[in-house]
């Protein structure tokens, strides 16, 4: 057997992902800044500290995760067409020197992270990957001691978004 040529599912499937939050991220984060004028500002995410793993010690906040747990396979009647649903966590980890202000950041991420990927349609014409994110639940975690004073932050708060990823592929067109 032939190995296929495109990436699997999980793999084309995060390459989308990460492709919308590079897009989309920073521009969201500027429009929030605008939005408030209480002096807290969100710094912006380089390209280069979005993370498939759960390594959680950041090189340079904020950080992107792009964890993913399970994909159910889901075959419809057409013999030709999956209909398969990705469960997924997005993690964003931001650091400051106040809790209070760190509180009010990581709300504000969360509200970038959802207009990131809050009921989005991706499609990579390559592969005919077809899918579509919701998000299920958005959390944040408690305060905790940062281990990264390097840059001068003391605490860390991770925002969670929890997401479903809908596939439709149809291998006929």
């Amino acid at each position: 057997m032939a190995l296929q040529k495109n990436p699997l599912l999980t793999e084309a499937t995060v390459n989308l992902i990460i492709d919308q939050i590079k897009s989309n991220f920073n521009s969201l984060v500027a429009d929030v800044d605008n939005q408030n004028s209480d002096g807290i500002s969100l710094e912006p995410l380089d390209n280069d500290s979005i993370y498939l793993s759960d390594k959680y010690e950041t090189l340079r906040p904020p950080a992107v995760f792009v964890l993913f747990q399970e994909h159910a396979f889901q075959y419809s009647k057409d013999p030709n067409y999956l209909d398969s649903v990705d469960k997924c966590i997005v993690v964003v980890s931001c650091e400051d020197i106040g809790a209070s202000n760190l509180t009010r950041k990581s709300w504000r991420y969360g509200r970038v992270i959802y207009g990131c990927l809050n009921f989005i349609d991706l499609v990579d014409t390559t592969t005919r990957l077809k899918i579509k994110t919701i998000p299920k639940r958005l959390g944040y975690t408690q305060p905790i001691a940062s281990k990264l004073k390097d840059y001068g932050k003391k605490y860390r708060i991770d925002t969670v978004l929890d997401l479903d990823i809908l596939h439709y592929e149809n291998f006929l067109t």
